[in-house]
């Protein structure tokens, strides 16, 4: 996603109640002019991380919700 503003915004929104409806694991990342590479990987990389702790026990509960 580039900003949160435009078509993207909407998209955006479908794609996470589909995701919340379908019970999916979801990552929206902002891209602007001072995104890195490094920042986007390190984001990914937790995602996945967050995904494998959450097969491992049934009854994670993130800090976030």
């Amino acid at each position: 996603m580039t900003f949160g503003c435009g078509i993207d915004s909407i998209l955006e929104e479908l794609i996470r109640r589909k995701c919340k409806v379908l019970d999916l694991p979801y990552l929206c990342i902002t891209l602007d002019e001072h995104s890195s590479n490094v920042g986007i990987q390190t984001r990914i990389e937790a995602f996945i991380d967050m995904i494998g702790w959450r097969e491992k026990d049934e009854d994670y509960i993130s800090t976030y919700g």
